[in-house]
């Protein structure tokens, strides 16, 4: 309503930012839902970069609806609803068991389903997928439908029981208890892999584990992707960062303030400004060693400052002993974000 008139799409954006802090501002949080919830939402719009901004907020044809609205209007154009492009959020055995039994007594079909899992969640946004209304519909997954395709599982060991079951934890909190040897070595194979996805036929050597694989990809720990993108696990002698990550870095709005790129991953990740420059200069032509020339370089033209807590280094020793331990830092963070290819990958 407030930015409507507005045709610059610049001043639209700053508008609107403006507008939600005064808001967020205007009205108290604290024993106030509608307070709470404004700061919640500035919060998000805070993080939101401003193409996102513009796009989701801020287009002229915006027409919220239900769900089941969506799948109503879908099918007058001859569509029919798939699922969710993130899987997990459909699993009913993701809520506790009460809940879960719940929604699937009261569930006459999926759609129904998946709109009073949206009024649970307060869920405004999916990853809907569509086909059309001809092709025959199967949402049985059974293990043999993996086959072909490639799993990452960031879990890492977080401990063992008395019995012999190890627990493999995800960042998020979600764990997986395993009870056999063969899906203990197949977890243990996937978190010291990740970021690189694996065959899932390498994995399924055993057929105990495949149910385990199931679990795993339904609880949201797992990803699955029809191809393996080439991410590089351990740094080479001439590090290359993947050239869209490269070029984001280069045309960040916010110099000095890092920047936010895309990674193989098909993630965004913030670097930091140090980080910035040595996504910039690991092109794949320079060792580490010369990308640390190249940094000192960058110091001594004033276009990056090294800072100690709030004290600028500014003699040669100490900051080239700050910039090495700083690169390594920096390498570390873009080998384990999945930014490394190699100079004949996608993009690169």
């Amino acid at each position: 309503y407030h930015t409507a008139p507005i045709p610059e799409p610049r001043r639209k954006i700053e508008e609107a930012r403006s507008l939600a802090a005064f808001f967020a501002e205007s009205v108290p949080a604290e024993n106030n839902p509608w307070g709470l919830f404004l700061r919640q939402e500035l919060g998000l719009l805070t993080g939101m970069s401003d193409s996102l901004l513009s796009r989701e907020h801020l287009e002229a044809e915006n027409r919220p609806c239900f769900f089941a609205e969506f799948v109503d209007r879908a099918a007058r154009h001859g569509l029919s609803y798939l699922g969710e492009a993130d899987f997990a959020s459909m699993v009913l055995g993701n809520f506790p068991p009460r809940i879960a039994e719940t929604l699937s007594r009261i569930s006459p079909d999926v759609i129904r389903q998946e709109q009073l899992m949206d009024f649970l969640r307060n869920r405004a946004f999916r990853q809907t997928l569509l086909v059309h209304a001809q092709n025959p519909i199967d949402r049985n997954i059974v293990v043999d439908r993996l086959r072909g395709l490639f799993l990452a599982c960031p879990c890492t060991h977080a401990r063992q029981s008395a019995d012999g079951s190890v627990e493999f934890r995800h960042a998020s909190g979600v764990a997986l208890v395993a009870r056999h040897e063969p899906t203990k070595e197949v977890f243990q194979r996937l978190g010291e892999a990740f970021p690189a996805f694996l065959p899932v036929d390498s994995l399924l050597a055993d057929p105990t584990v495949g149910a385990d694989l199931l679990r795993v990809f339904a609880s949201g720990m797992a990803e699955l992707r029809a191809d393996a993108p080439p991410i590089l696990l351990e740094l080479p002698e001439y590090p290359c960062v993947w050239k869209p990550a490269r070029l984001a870095a280069e045309r960040s709005p916010t110099p000095g303030l890092g920047a936010l790129v895309p990674t193989l991953r098909h993630e965004m990740v913030r670097l930091d400004e140090l980080g910035r420059w040595v996504a910039i200069l690991a092109d794949g032509s320079q060792t580490r060693p010369e990308i640390e020339e190249g940094l000192m370089g960058l110091v001594s033209e004033g276009k990056l400052a090294i800072w100690d807590r709030d004290r600028k280094i500014s003699d040669s020793t100490s900051v080239r002993h700050y910039l090495g331990v700083g690169l390594a830092q920096a390498l570390e963070a873009i080998r384990r974000h999945a930014l490394l290819s190699g100079p004949d990958g996608p993009g690169g």
